[in-house]
């Protein structure tokens, strides 16, 4: 999805054809999440009544939470850097925290989740959905009326469009919120404007995700935007260094006056780096590279060095404290947007007061630490 969706996240393109039954140990508690936005929470005894925006809120109790998290996927940085999140915040308010790994295969995370809702055992659930559409009745209908609170980092629930959903409407009422949604059309608007000033404008192609990922088709229109990028050519890629560096080699033989590429994650970027300095190109300066899901200690470097003109900073860690930490405050009172943003080491912020994921370049790039991605 880029993800991501968007993201990594655009894990939405890795789609496996396996059916998967997962069986989870009996043990029990249930009850409700917290909420944010319209409506207003309340306290009855130990347990709390929280608002997801149906007329039906959701009942927690106010202290010993049991959380699911279910990953896109834990064997990429991405999915590691969630579960430090959600175990950290959820250890400071005594909460546990099961963790399971959907290894990017959204038959699988389906799977996983209707255990979890179904076993009785949790009363919260944060994921990284890999199909928002297949989980949209599961995650705002099943787990609510079961009283497990939902909150949704990075990709929307239900259908809603990247390449045209934005605001409020990315949040699907019956979950808590919708926290830190990458790879859409605000996103990827705001890169090719900065991409387009940075480059003074000019041939451009695009190393998007596989083919039909919601985010690939927000790169695109995202990208039509900008008057001053003339895209020529759309490459699928399978998110890899080494399609990243063939690509952008294919688009120097076609496009000889090429003076940008975009792509999808910080590998493709580094590939397409390579290829551009083994056809004696100067990255910065013959053909700029701009980049949608970034933030590690490589890429950081390669913007310091004028390599990478643009990139986004991702932080995972930083999603899943907010999201983690959002849940507490609504057992608390403390009402959250429904659409959030993470700021620094987790703060929560509303979507459109901060720019998520921030975008940074060489001037700005020493206010960011590796992400650890």
């Amino acid at each position: 999805m880029t993800f991501r969706t968007g993201r990594l996240l655009t894990v939405a393109s890795i789609v496996v054809a396996s059916i998967v039954v997962i069986a989870i140990a009996a043990a029990g508690c249930s009850s409700s999440g917290s909420g944010g936005g319209a409506g207003g929470n309340t306290t009855t005894g130990a347990t709390v009544s929280i608002d997801v925006g149906t007329g039906t809120p959701v009942k927690l109790p106010k202290t010993g939470l049991k959380i699911a998290f279910v990953s896109a996927g834990l064997g990429l940085p991405t999915g590691t850097q969630q579960k430090k999140g959600v175990e950290e915040v959820a250890k400071k308010y005594g909460a546990t925290v099961t963790t399971f790994d959907s290894q990017f295969d959204p038959t699988r995370q389906f799977g996983l989740i209707q255990n979890v809702v179904s076993s009785g055992k949790y009363n919260v659930l944060v994921t990284l959905p890999i199909v928002g559409q297949q989980q949209c009745t599961i995650l705002t209908k099943t787990a609510p009326q079961k009283n497990i609170l939902v909150t949704v980092m990075d990709l929307p629930l239900c259908g809603r469009d990247l390449a045209s959903t934005t605001g409020d409407k990315l949040w699907s009422p019956g979950t808590l919120n919708t926290v830190g949604v990458t790879g859409n059309i605000d996103e990827y608007s705001a890169i090719a404007k900065a991409c387009a000033e940075k480059s003074g404008g000019g041939t451009t192609v695009l190393l998007n995700a596989a083919q039909g990922v919601p985010s690939a088709v927000a790169m695109v229109k995202g990208f039509s935007t900008e008057s001053r990028l003339r895209v020529v050519e759309n490459f699928n890629t399978d998110y890899s260094s080494q399609d990243g560096a063939a690509k952008t080699a294919a688009a120097l033989k076609t496009h000889p006056d090429l003076k940008l590429v975009m792509t999808v994650n910080s590998a493709v970027a580094y590939g397409a780096v390579r290829a551009l300095e083994s056809a004696g190109k100067t990255p910065g300066k013959d053909v700029f590279v701009c980049d949608g899901l970034g933030g590690g200690a490589q890429m950081l470097s390669l913007v310091q060095q004028g390599k990478v003109a643009v990139d986004n900073y991702v932080n995972d860690y930083w999603l899943a404290k907010a999201a983690t930490q959002s849940v507490f405050d609504a057992i608390a009172g403390k009402q959250h947007a429904r659409v959030i943003v993470p700021g620094t080491n987790g703060s929560i912020v509303t979507a459109g007061t901060e720019t998520w994921p921030p975008l940074y370049t060489s001037s700005t790039v020493n206010k960011y630490q590796p992400t650890g991605e």
